[in-house]
């Protein structure tokens, strides 16, 4: 079952500060609007299609777990999928 979350916003911020957190999985948490990304776990930054990383997560009801992120699309400054 393919499944694909798709999420939309504006940021009022320069697109380099945006995509720098964007692309550095260890920061992911200081974005996370759900509460449930504790940490990456040992991620470098994003700099191609076809990386992944793994991240932390806590669920109140699901306890602690982890999952793996696919990079599908990826344009230095402008694209991140």
């Amino acid at each position: 079952m393919d499944t694909h979350i798709t999420a939309t916003r504006t940021i009022d911020a320069p697109a380099g500060e945006v995509f720098a957190i964007l692309s550095d999985p260890q920061r992911h948490h200081e974005i996370d609007g759900s509460d449930m990304v504790r940490s990456d776990d040992r991620s470098d930054r994003i700099t191609a299609a076809g990386q992944s990383f793994r991240m932390n997560m806590h669920h109140p009801r699901a306890g602690d777990y982890q999952t793996d992120n696919h990079v599908t699309g990826f344009e230095q400054g402008s694209l991140l999928a």
